[in-house]
This record gives structure tokens, C-alpha cells and sequence, in this order.
């Protein structure tokens, strides 16, 4: 796929609550960046988007795994086990 270009995903049928995971990215992304900040330049724009995206991906701990999206995989790629811990600390 050349740059600049989009790549479509469609919801499988059947699947309804894949739409719920992209609603719940756009809701954190809408509250987090495009409602937070007026942006004067897109340059302005695109610096605090890779910044939401690194700390979306690789800080914050993901509700119901209880670490980051990219250590979790990381983990599991390696054959590792992780033990999801919610935001009370209990084990899931």
C-alpha cells in the first residue's frame, strides 16, 4: 500500500461488537486530542497525535489486560503468559 493511501476494514458479519473497540478509540482520541487542543498548524497536530498514540500504545495500561497494548503483545508473542489485572488490582 503506497503512502497517504487507506486501508479498509469492514465490521465481519455477525460481529457487532467489533464496532465497539474503534468507538471506544475514537471516544478516548476525541476527548484526549481534537477536543483538548486548538490547533493552529497540522505539524501542531501530528506531534501531539504521535504522542497520544505512543502513550495510548506503550504507557497506559489497557483496562482489562493491566498493561500496555504493545507489552502485552510483546509478551504473548513470545510465548510468555500474562494474568490480566483491572484497574482495582484484582486479577482477572
Amino acid at each position: 500500500m503506497e503512502p497517504g493511501q487507506w486501508n479498509y476494514k469492514y465490521i465481519q458479519a455477525g460481529k457487532p461488537t467489533q464496532n465497539a473497540y474503534i468507538e471506544r478509540f475514537n471516544h478516548t482520541y476525541r476527548g484526549k486530542v481534537l477536543n483538548a487542543y486548538l490547533f493552529d498548524r497540522l505539524d501542531e497536530m501530528r506531534e501531539v497525535k504521535e504522542t497520544f498514540m505512543y502513550e495510548y500504545n506503550y504507557q497506559r495500561p489497557h483496562d482489562s489486560l493491566g498493561l500496555p497494548p504493545a507489552i502485552y503483545r510483546k509478551l504473548m508473542q513470545q510465548g510468555g503468559r500474562a494474568v490480566a489485572v483491572g484497574r482495582s488490582g484484582a486479577k482477572a
